[in-house]
């Protein structure tokens, strides 16, 4: 089956100006060199609003934005590193007024959330003190 590239058009976020968010379809592709997405395009798009609306910004670059998707009090995995890892947090980022993501290789220091997001993940529940140590050494999440 093929995967076709969607663009999603936000209107009711608190954002100035207009954005959009593209699910790309690398990340879904099974491209062995590209981390791949395994829940739905929705849930994708659902994660990154969630973020966006949560102002999970990277501390350093405000095109830079984290993600999660909980169900009862569990994070659930989004998606595989390029290592065959399940993810369970997702990166987005913008670029030319574009947000795109991916699920995140949290063994790479690159895509590892700031300790502002990790401790708020973790005072709202969504992670525990072990779960962001882990992270924060670059072991990722169980």
């Amino acid at each position: 089956m093929s995967f076709k590239e969607i663009t999603y058009t936000f209107e009711n976020l608190n954002l100035s100006g207009d954005f959009l968010y593209q699910v790309n379809g690398h990340h879904r592709d099974k491209n062995p060199n590209k981390s791949q997405w395994i829940v739905s395009p929705r849930d994708e798009v659902n994660v990154f609003v969630n973020s966006y609306n949560n102002r999970w910004f990277d501390d350093h670059d405000n095109d830079i934005t984290f993600g999660l998707k909980v169900t009862n009090n569990k994070l659930e995995v989004l998606g595989t590193t390029v290592k065959k890892k399940n993810s369970k947090v997702a990166k987005f980022s913008l670029y030319s007024n574009i947000w795109h993501g991916y699920p995140a290789d949290l063994l790479e220091k690159k895509d590892i959330p700031s300790t502002r997001i990790l401790r708020e993940w973790r005072n709202s529940g969504y992670i525990s003190k072990k779960q962001c140590s882990n992270i924060v050494q670059g072991r990722g999440v169980e």
